[in-house]
């Protein structure tokens, strides 16, 4: 397993300038791409108000940029890196931590490459505390969790049956935050996503479950043995998780960009 990490990090090099001693020993590592978001509070909160675990979550938010990014892109990421330095998290077992992925190359940009970015610093993390069965965590910056988020995680990956799992979502398809016409719209998309998944069923596929989104999880160990991932938009994700998963009934809510 050791020649199987070390094979994969000198591929998959860390991104520079980020430390990842910075980074106590962990159990689960979330990793949340961040590009011009606006409202990064609800994010934050809703991890920080989930029931403890034995063990502490680390949270990369990867603050992502292109190349022939503006000048009021950079200056949008650089005070989000700020904002998420003070927030003031509700208890010590729980740890933000902001990796500066600027001049990413235009070629390959987009959430997949940020997702991987994140991904690539836990698998190092893993391997340098040498727990293949750590937990790599996937979530959207726009999202917010149930409070047994963790707890729900931990219980599905201790029963040993799986090496990975798509985590059961819902979209907000009412409410005042949007007009009537973005609720409609939402609806139709939630039910084109479902209605995917319930065909791949009926014609008894055996890998019938969510392959878009951020909503999954896998351990360090099956991370390093997916090879050869794209690293354009969401091709990632999909790839990720294109083997034995099993969604996670338990967990409620876990929205994902609208």
């Amino acid at each position: 397993m050791t020649k199987l990490y070390e094979k994969y990090l000198q591929r998959h090099p860390i991104i520079e300038g980020f430390e990842t001693y910075k980074i106590n020993e962990s159990k689960i590592i979330v990793v949340i791409p961040v590009y011009m978001e606006e409202d990064l509070a609800s994010v934050l909160v809703s991890l920080s108000e989930c029931d403890k675990i034995d063990g502490i979550v680390s949270v990369l938010l990867v603050i992502n940029s292109p190349e022939d990014a503006s000048e009021e892109v950079l200056n949008v990421q650089n005070k989000t890196i700020k904002r998420i330095t003070c927030f003031d998290y509700q208890y010590e077992a729980i740890q933000f931590h902001t990796v500066k992925a600027f001049d990413l190359p235009k070629k390959y940009f987009g959430v997949g490459l940020a997702r991987k970015i994140g991904m690539d610093i836990a698998a190092n993390h893993f391997y340098k505390y040498d727990n293949p069965d750590g937990i790599i965590v996937s979530l959207d910056a726009d999202s917010t969790v149930d409070r047994n988020y963790f707890t729900s995680i931990i219980k599905f990956f201790n029963e040993g049956k799986y090496n990975a799992c798509s985590i059961n979502f819902s979209h907000p398809t009412s409410g005042f935050e949007y007009t009537r016409k973005v609720y409609h719209a939402i609806t139709l998309y939630e039910l084109h996503l479902r209605y995917y998944v319930q065909a791949l069923k009926y014609v008894d596929y055996p890998y019938a479950t969510h392959t878009i989104g951020s909503c999954f999880a896998l351990n360090a160990k099956a991370y390093i043995h997916t090879k050869n991932l794209y690293e354009q938009d969401c091709q990632f994700d999909v790839i990720a998780i294109n083997g034995k998963t099993q969604e996670i009934e338990h967990i409620k809510k876990a929205f994902w960009g609208i």
